[in-house]
C-alpha cells in the first residue's frame, strides 16, 4: 500500500501463481476485517452510503458484497463498477 502525491492510494497485489504483482489505484483503502459480514446490517456511513445509493449490493447469502472475479463491485444491477474494486473480507461470499 502506497499513498501517492495525488492523493490517491496505489496497492499492489501479487495472486498466487503469477510473478509481477498488480497494481490498483483508487481514493481510499478502507480496512473492512471486522466480524459482521451483512453490509446491510453494518452501522457505518460509508457501507450505508453504498448500499443506499444502489452502488453496492449484497453478496451471496448476505456474506460482503457482489463482486466479479476480479474485485470489481457489482451495483445494485448488477453491473460492474469502473470504480469500485474490493479484495479480502468484503468478497467472503464469492469463494
Amino acid at each position: 500500500v502506497a499513498s501517492l502525491p495525488s492523493g490517491q492510494v496505489q496497492i499492489s497485489v501479487r495472486r498466487r501463481g503469477e510473478h509481477e504483482p498488480t497494481h490498483i489505484l483508487g481514493d481510499a483503502l478502507i480496512n473492512s476485517t471486522g466480524i459482521e459480514y451483512d453490509w446491510r446490517r453494518v452501522d457505518r456511513p460509508l457501507p450505508r452510503q453504498l448500499l443506499a445509493r444502489g452502488l453496492i449490493q449484497p453478496g451471496p447469502l448476505a456474506l460482503g458484497i457482489a463482486a466479479a472475479h476480479d474485485g470489481a463491485v457489482l451495483d445494485a444491477q448488477g453491473q460492474r463498477s469502473a470504480h469500485l474494486f474490493a479484495m479480502g473480507p468484503p468478497l467472503r461470499g464469492m469463494w
